[in-house]
């Protein structure tokens, strides 16, 4: 299981005016409702953050391309919290914040294939669940967890879009039993499940052009014994086709990416400590990693990317929260109770850059240009764009309240 990060990461209550225009966004944008009017997105849009020098932004920023997803948690008067998936499509000047209200705390998002204005949302430890229609705003249903099941984290499309996978624990009876629920990609019917050979799986990626599902298990509990793992699933039978452990037990198998264009041989990974540790007494840190396939159906040992061996992991404090794959064979990572960013380079685990010039940096993620970094971060939760071989932000491209809080940044085209 990911260990929670502490929540003073997270932006939890924004400044009132901010907070304000939001929440009226959202009363237009309710659950149970469609898109907010043309009139009341025209009211808010005067009072919306806007772009620093948009006029810089349309040089500098303005080839972004693409539709960026992230997810939004407030708390309001009386305690109440609400909670929205945010859309900023990234040509627009001024960038413009799109929430849609929805009635849990997404965690990760996977996109239909066959119409990429159509996302699942998926909470962390919990039964949340839903579809949403990124074109029109709007929620159009919730999803139900398997019996006695968690949804994990993250789920992705089959490559057709067929099906859908959700990573999910059996924690009726204290199990943890990890599994990967398989249903229907139109429907969204529960149609069987997968082991996810391991424990807590936690993120789920789809790669060999759909003939492999690679898993991240996060292990549960330092105390349960049970190893943290990455492991390589075929999708119609379910058969482990190749499994890492983690030569570090003390942290998860957290977050992936894939490191060779699709293929899967070779995936990043980024861990948080491993629950059971005493964050308070213990000064413990994230870690960025590589697993790599074998041949053979069998077991090894994942190389952690050597990152103990850097005198940068010391500051790599609490959990490494995010990353992207960028140009020239690197990786970047966040870890945002140390300020801090890394960037490293995937063939031989070395440290290239690190960046400390952004305050609780989380959600990472490139443009459909690959010449677009976005990030999220602050307790104010902002938004910058960034050049990805600098890390320099782009002129002009800061949303000085963009709204999203959780952990990711996604992606997709909605045709701008």
């Amino acid at each position: 299981m990911i260990a929670r990060a502490n929540r003073s990461v997270y932006p939890r209550r924004m400044p009132n005016p901010t907070r304000r225009r939001l929440l009226q966004l959202l009363g237009a944008a309710s659950a149970a409702t469609a898109w907010p009017t043309r009139e009341a997105l025209g009211a808010a849009r005067n009072g919306t953050p806007r772009a620093r020098s948009a006029e810089s932004a349309a040089q500098s920023a303005g080839t972004c391309r693409g539709s960026l997803i992230g997810m939004s948690r407030m708390r309001v008067e009386g305690g109440r919290e609400r909670f929205a998936v945010v859309r900023i499509d990234l040509h627009e000047r001024p960038l413009r914040v799109r929430p849609i209200a929805v009635p849990f705390y997404g965690h990760g998002v996977a996109f239909d294939p066959r119409d990429s204005g159509r996302a699942l949302i998926f909470e962390k430890h919990g039964p949340g669940c839903c579809e949403v229609d990124l074109r029109r705003g709007r929620m159009v249903r919730q999803v139900d967890a398997s019996p006695g099941c968690q949804f994990y984290g993250h789920g992705a499309f089959s490559a057709d879009g067929a099906l859908l996978y959700c990573t999910e624990t059996e924690v009726a009876g204290g199990t943890m039993r990890g599994l990967i629920a398989v249903r229907d990609g139109r429907t969204l019917q529960r149609r069987g499940e997968l082991p996810s050979h391991g424990t807590a799986p936690h993120d789920l990626v789809l790669c060999d052009k759909g003939r492999a599902l690679v898993v991240g298990n996060g292990g549960g509990s330092l105390v349960s014994g049970r190893v943290p793992s990455v492991a390589w699933v075929a999708p119609e039978t379910g058969a482990l086709l190749w499994r890492q452990e983690l030569d570090d037990k003390g942290v998860t198998a957290g977050h992936l990416a894939l490191a060779d264009g699709g293929e899967g041989q070779v995936v990043a990974v980024i861990s948080a400590p491993r629950d059971g540790l005493d964050l308070k007494a213990l000064d413990v840190h994230g870690a960025v990693g590589l697993a790599r396939r074998g041949e053979a159906a069998s077991s090894g040992t994942a190389t952690m990317a050597r990152v103990f061996r850097d005198p940068i992991a010391a500051k790599m404090r609490g959990e490494t929260l995010s990353l992207a794959v960028l140009p020239g064979g690197l990786v970047a990572a966040t870890n945002p109770e140390g300020d801090l960013i890394t960037v490293w380079e995937l063939g031989s685990g070395k440290l290239r850059s690190s960046h400390a010039d952004f305050s609780r940096p989380r959600g990472l993620t490139i443009d459909r240009t690959g010449r677009c970094l976005a990030l999220s971060h602050g307790v104010d939760a902002r938004l910058t764009l960034l050049d990805p071989r600098s890390l320099r932000p782009l002129s002009g491209a800061t949303l000085e309240q963009a709204w999203i809080s959780g952990s990711h940044l996604a992606i997709c085209d909605l045709g701008a």
